[in-house]
């Protein structure tokens, strides 16, 4: 968990310092630190990126602008997580440390545990739906449109461009 949010972590800051890691090619230059550069500084932000948390591959800007929007919400799953694995184990802890436990307390650490479980997997899917959402958003400024043209024109339409170059212009 903590080498996840560490990753986590480095490759937010990679990508708003204009580096990404990528693998070595014969246009590309290997810095001090380790990290693939291309010779004209450019990186790409879009490459898709595994999320544990959902368990699929996600867009890099979507999770970099999800993570800059949503900065505590990574931090509560994972204490969700955290307080699960920690309520699990409580009976355990209590049988070693020579204390006998009751089965109330068994069933309330356990039910404590199963509660912090849904959470934790509520607050994944709800992760999951705005990465989701913001990747479709992130995917139609490559959509292709086709405009009208002057009235007096030959052609009814223009030829395609994309939304991102209608953004630019």
């Amino acid at each position: 968990l903590l080498l996840f949010l560490l990753e986590n972590n480095y490759r937010a800051f990679a990508l708003l310092a204009g580096i990404v890691p990528r693998r070595a090619t014969s246009s590309t230059a290997k810095s001090s630190t380790g990290i693939f550069l291309t010779q004209n500084s450019q990186f790409d932000l879009s490459k898709p990126v595994f999320d544990l948390l959902t368990l699929r591959s996600i867009r890099g800007d979507a999770l970099l602008r999800y993570n800059s929007l949503n900065q505590s919400e990574p931090l509560r799953i994972n204490l969700y997580a955290v307080l699960a694995l920690a309520l699990f184990s409580v009976p355990t802890l209590i049988e070693e440390s020579g204390v006998s436990s009751t089965v109330e307390q068994t069933a309330a650490s356990v039910l404590a545990g199963v509660a912090h479980v849904g959470l934790f997997v509520r607050e994944c899917q709800r992760r999951s739906n705005q990465l989701y959402r913001m990747e479709k958003e992130l995917n139609s400024e490559m959509l292709q449109l086709r405009l009208p043209a002057n009235v007096f024109s030959s052609l009814p339409f223009t030829g395609p461009t994309t939304l991102g170059m209608l953004a630019k212009a």
